[in-house]
């Protein structure tokens, strides 16, 4: 039902009421006490029950309205039993007030304090700035002002002599009925501001019940002329409908919420066969899991984490991942790790760790961003795999395609590319570059009197005088055999290229030792430089090349020479 429907349904209910408020005054009728402590009894359980309710409500909610509900409602329950006894003959020799006093007296008593005890429940809706949460008060003191004015409103009608509950020289015969009326007004007031009716059964139930307790004051038991008339029965019959809309409310909206428990319920149950479904999982799984929070703090390592670390799992719960690093891992790594997920956004990288018993681990990891409703990060997911074999072995792959397995050097193809390189570079810079194509000259005659064992010697010692005899930057390679290129940058003059080449000439030209035989041999060295002798990589060494072998032409062996010139 939506609000359109429920508004219509307040007005044309007030209106129905009001209509027979005005059409009551031709209705003759007289009942008896016999009828009225019927329905006061009915009324007493009707009351005890909506009261026992509401703070079960009160006591699984905890919102404050149900508390003061139940509490007026008990009380009210209370007060109307007494309101029933006080027709019993067994009582009437104890009070010191007459039957016609006593009823409408007690009658009051009991209205007003559930009309007082129900406008309290919304009384924060009545203000200008009505809140949008209620917070529970102080219980015992709510308890004990209610007992004190239930026990007072006893106290009164026990022992003091009451005033005339009926004034019939005035139009309204009892306006003491106003009272409760006003209050009932203002709780109706209140409930509307508050607006949950739209919404939430209790509350449109309880709109009804007020409109009800309002109508049956001020139209049908203000008019009354005397006790048991027919707007008297009628009032207390309109007393009990208000107790049942309250009681329907109720009812529907704890039949609700049972069925929204079990749907919780089984919604729990099917997520938490899940959670278990998703933790057996993880924990099974071949590949690493690691948890953490915010502040990378470890929450959770899954079987395959731990034995890949070789830690257990009370080690490493709550401490930070820097635990495992090698320092190895290069700082940028970090830096674009931090920067990726402090944007929530994936990242993946390598980190080169350690093992708890100090071996090298190589991680490829997957890390996620774990995000709350506000978009704040709360937790990390890394998924982690042992790289470390891979690793090393395409490592050793791509050494093996790029390096010398005798020397160690680079070879032809990782010296291509590095001369390609400083090309570009040069080009750029408007810089020169330098190859030097080096031949060994005496290393047949060594490799076939020696053998090929000490010719292999000889070549590592070889390269290692040559990279001795160079600088950092420059690349000495091996193209095979016993040739070895050289390529040099960041020089301003050729006399400076024609330096390194005297060095290494001179480091080749010292006597080696294999075994217990000392061999020298020299070296014929031929130089191209960029720009002067070519603009390419490998027009530059063919003419190295060139060179090299005018040397060898001209001097028979060793010798340093520039393209088209002879040292």
């Amino acid at each position: 039902m939506n609000k359109n429907s429920r508004t219509q349904g307040y007005l044309l209910f007030t209106l129905l009421l009001s209509a027979a408020a005005l059409i009551s005054n031709k209705v003759q009728w007289d009942s008896s006490a016999s009828l009225h402590t019927i329905m006061e009894v009915i009324a007493t359980v009707m009351a005890l029950t909506v009261g026992a309710m509401s703070l079960i409500r009160y006591y699984s909610h905890t919102e404050n309205k149900y508390l003061l509900v139940g509490l007026g409602f008990i009380g009210t329950a209370l007060l109307d039993s007494f309101h029933a006894s006080v027709t019993s003959i067994w009582f009437h020799e104890f009070f010191p007030s007459q039957l016609e006093r006593l009823l409408p007296w007690s009658w009051i008593a009991s209205r007003l304090f559930l009309a007082i005890m129900l406008t309290l429940s919304v009384a924060p809706w009545l203000g200008r700035n009505p809140p949008v949460i209620k917070n529970p008060s102080n219980e015992p003191r709510i308890y004990f002002l209610a007992a004190s004015a239930i026990l007072g409103c006893f106290a009164f009608i026990a022992f003091v002599s009451l005033p005339p509950g009926y004034f019939a020289h005035m139009a309204v015969s009892r306006p003491e009925e106003w009272l409760p009326a006003l209050f009932f007004a203002l709780a109706l007031v209140g409930y509307l501001r508050q607006g949950a009716w739209r919404t939430v059964d209790i509350d449109h139930w309880m709109v009804l019940a007020l409109i009800t307790s309002l109508i049956g004051q001020i139209g049908f038991m203000a008019f009354s002329t005397h006790l048991f008339d027919a707007r008297f029965d009628i009032a207390h019959a309109l007393k009990q409908i208000s107790y049942l809309f309250v009681l329907i409310g109720l009812l529907i909206t704890t039949y609700k919420s049972f069925k929204q428990l079990e749907r919780e319920i089984l919604e729990h149950r099917q997520a938490d066969i899940k959670n278990r479904m998703l933790v057996t999982a993880i924990e099974k799984n071949p590949v690493a899991v690691m948890v953490t929070n915010a502040q990378a703090q470890i929450d959770y390592c899954n079987s395959k984490a731990l034995q890949m670390l070789g830690y257990k799992s009370e080690e490493v719960i709550g401490q930070n991942p820097k635990m495992f690093a090698s320092g190895k891992t290069p700082i940028h790594t970090y830096n674009s790790m931090w920067e990726t997920l402090s944007k929530g956004e994936d990242w993946k990288g390598i980190f080169f760790n350690k093992k708890r018993n100090g071996e090298e681990l190589i991680e490829e990891s997957h890390i996620s961003p774990i995000m709350d409703e506000n978009q704040n990060i709360t937790h990390f997911v890394a998924i982690k795999l042992d790289a470390t074999e891979r690793t090393l072995k395409e490592q050793d792959t791509w050494y093996k395609a790029n390096y010398d397995w005798l020397t160690t050097l680079p070879n032809r193809g990782l010296f291509l590319d590095r001369a390609h390189n400083a090309l570009k570079n040069a080009k750029r810079a408007n810089a020169g570059i330098a190859i030097l194509f080096i031949d060994l000259d005496g290393f047949k005659a060594v490799n076939d009197t020696y053998g090929h064992q000490a010719g292999d010697k000889l070549l590592q010692w070889v390269a290692s005088q040559i990279s001795r005899a160079i600088r950092d930057s420059d690349t000495v390679s091996r193209f095979g055999g016993d040739e070895f290129g050289l390529l040099l940058s960041n020089f301003s003059e050729q006399e400076e290229v024609r330096l390194v080449a005297e060095k290494v000439l001179s480091a080749i030209n010292q006597p080696c030792s294999i075994g217990d035989v000392e061999v020298v041999i020299s070296a014929s060295i031929g130089i191209a430089l960029y720009p002067e002798h070519g603009d390419d990589i490998s027009m530059l060494i063919t003419r190295a090349d060139s060179a090299m072998y005018q040397i060898k032409k001209h001097t028979g062996s060793g010798g340093i020479a520039f393209y088209t010139h002879l040292a």
